[in-house]
């Protein structure tokens, strides 16, 4: 009797597929067409071995091969598919920069959730829950960067659309129990980085909660998901297909992007040097571990003339200075990092964390404005770079200012869900308990103008964060300035 190569996990995970597809045990020697398989049968079994052994497996393979144990050894032939986007080695880190942050800080610190993007969403109305259930997956095969998956290494793998299994839920229950479903992590190696619970509430009223990880998706893909959503589900309230689309690719988005800002890459290496070159921590408590407790505390916006984004980061390094006496003042700066059209309507990950350096924070107001918008200037023609490879702090320096004082400054406005027949009556972030950065002041000018400071509490008191957010609100006072639809 000839031995049998084929490889005995390979044969499990057929046997393990197989068996879920057609609802009872299968041996390795089993014809699964006289089973019962279809060939919509073979097209799924095809499409998730190919998602977990990185093949493409053509269903026909399938269909000729027949027995669990033929199939196995079909994949087993096959050479494991490029992961999207490494092909070329086009990736220093093996993902896209932004993608990678947002991997790496998910992998630093179990304890750290804020790489979870999760969204309350209340609904009130005639709504079909079906349709809603299956928009979301329609909206998940309409972009890759929701159906992609990391393997060690980091290397990304985008499952095909359909192989996927349903992205949300239809349960009755409670806010409570929306709530813990939104506490759940994932496990990028095994599953998409999506996943939704529709919680019926009771007299027409519903919780739609939403999970993304941040690998896949930023503060503006919110936008884009909620208005695909709606496409979606008014197709299929309406008993009509959604239209055909050509999935959107993040990976090839990103590329387009880096081609063109290519030229600017030695410009941004020598200015982060020379912005970086020299910087001092700020003078406060020393953060323990890679993420501590985060805590909360509003920041009062005054009336007056819509701010600039640079009057109000001015603001923000003044009070920095005012609080701790520090004259040398860096402040990290999330950038959208969407700087072509080609990627305006792809859901992924696109922002990066720039940097911008006051070299003398107690400098009068007008200066420090001036500083403010010059430097943001030059930090948005900035192509994404890893600004902490350009410093390293000197060894008695017990905190990177890279990782102190942010600035949050959210350009997009916020998304809603508009769906027929349904009222959203609420929308909930769930933030995490845990915060990288010592202190973030976070703004966002519309619908209702509205800023909050987030601190460490084993870094800050609650007494020296109000501080903070007095000094910054006075600041702004002195210039008669607020925040409104115009700021920029």
């Amino acid at each position: 009797m000839g031995q049998d190569h084929t490889k005995q996990p390979t044969l499990s995970s057929v046997l393990e597929v197989a068996s879920s597809l057609l609802g009872e045990p299968v041996a390795p020697g089993d014809n699964l067409f006289d089973l019962g398989a279809t060939s919509l049968v073979a097209i799924k079994l095809a499409n998730r071995l190919a998602v977990r052994h990185a093949v493409d497996l053509p269903p026909a393979r399938v269909l000729r091969a027949q027995t669990p144990a033929a199939i196995a050894a079909v994949v087993d032939a096959l050479p494991v598919r490029e992961p999207a986007g490494t092909a070329e080695g086009r990736w220093e880190y093996g993902l896209p920069l932004s993608q990678f942050m947002a991997y790496r800080v998910a992998s630093d610190d179990p304890r750290d959730d804020a790489h979870l993007l999760r969204r309350l969403y209340w609904l009130e109305g005639e709504l079909d829950t079906g349709a809603l259930a299956g928009a979301l997956d329609v909206v998940t095969s309409w972009h890759d960067a929701l159906r992609t998956r990391i393997l060690a290494g980091p290397r990304p793998v985008v499952d095909p659309p359909g192989s996927v299994d349903p992205v949300c839920t239809v349960e009755r229950g409670t806010a409570a129990d929306a709530r813990r479903f939104l506490r759940r992590d994932f496990d990028l190696a095994t599953e998409i980085p999506i996943r939704a619970r529709l919680t019926e509430l009771g007299d027409r009223r519903f919780l739609l909660a939403i999970s993304v990880h941040h690998t896949a998706y930023d503060g503006w893909s919110e936008q884009i998901l909620l208005r695909d959503l709606a496409t979606a589900y008014t197709a299929l309230a309406a008993g009509e297909p959604p239209a055909e689309r050509q999935p959107t690719s993040y990976h090839r988005a990103i590329a387009v992007q880096e081609s063109r800002q290519a030229a600017g890459l030695r410009a941004a290496r020598h200015y982060w040097r020379d912005q970086l070159a020299g910087a001092t921590a700020l003078p406060l408590g020393a953060a323990r571990g890679g993420v501590g407790p985060g805590c909360t505390v509003p920041a009062t916006l005054p009336g007056g003339r819509s701010a600039t984004a640079a009057e109000l980061l001015a603001a923000y390094a003044g009070a920095l200075h005012d609080v701790t006496g520090a004259r040398d003042v860096l402040v990290n700066v999330p950038v959208a990092g969407r700087s072509v059209p080609e990627v305006e309507n792809v859901i992924g990950c696109f922002p990066w964390a720039a940097a911008v350096r006051f070299p003398d924070a107690g400098a009068p107001a007008g200066e420090l404005v001036e500083t403010a918008a010059e430097r943001l200037r030059a930090v948005l023609a900035s192509p994404p770079m890893p600004i902490g490879a350009f410093y390293r702090p000197p060894a008695d320096v017990p905190r990177s200012p890279l990782l102190q004082a942010t600035f949050e400054f959210h350009v997009y406005a916020v998304a809603t869900l508009d769906l027929p027949g349904v009222r959203c009556t609420g929308r909930e972030r769930l933030s995490s308990a845990e915060t990288w950065h010592d202190v973030a002041l976070e703004v966002w000018p519309e619908p209702e103008a509205h800023a909050e400071l987030r601190y460490r509490t084993d870094v800050l008191s609650d007494g020296e964060a109000r501080r903070l957010a007095t000094a910054w609100t006075s600041r702004l006072q002195l210039r008669d300035v607020g925040v409104g639809a115009a700021a920029h």
